[in-house]
C-alpha cells in the first residue's frame, strides 16, 4: 500500500469523540495515529458515520471529512484552519489533556492489526 499522507503521523492510543451533530450523543472512539491535518480513528461500528463530522481530541473540535473506511477504522482530514490544528499538535506534544493530567502520549508499538 503506498503513503499518500501529506504529513507523518505520530502513533498514539487516546480517546477521542466524533460528533455527528449537537444534539447526538458522540461516539467514542480511539485515536490509533494523529498529524497535524488528519488521523486514524478506531470505533466500533462505522455504520451511521457521515462524510463529514466534527472530532473532539484533548479539548479541542475540528471539523474534518472521511478520507477512507476500512473495517473499524476511519481516515479523516482535518478542513479547520490551521491555528485548531496547531493547537491541537502542541497539546499532543506537551503530552497533557486540556485539564492538565497526562495522557498516554504517542506510543511506538502499536499494533495496526
Amino acid at each position: 500500500m503506498s503513503e499518500n499522507r501529506v504529513r507523518a503521523r505520530r502513533r498514539m492510543f487516546k480517546t477521542g469523540k466524533i460528533v455527528l451533530s449537537d444534539k447526538a450523543p458522540k461516539v467514542e472512539c480511539t485515536v490509533r495515529n494523529l498529524s497535524d491535518t488528519g488521523a486514524c480513528l478506531e470505533v466500533s461500528v462505522t455504520f451511521g458515520i457521515p462524510s463529514r463530522f466534527d472530532f473532539i481530541c484533548d479539548g479541542v473540535r475540528l471539523p474534518c471529512r472521511v478520507a477512507w473506511i476500512r473495517d473499524k477504522k476511519i481516515g479523516v482530514v482535518f478542513t479547520e484552519s490551521s491555528q485548531k490544528r496547531g493547537d491541537l499538535a502542541q497539546r499532543q506534544a506537551a503530552g497533557s489533556l486540556a485539564d492538565g493530567t497526562p495522557s498516554f502520549g504517542t506510543v511506538s508499538a502499536v499494533s495496526e492489526g
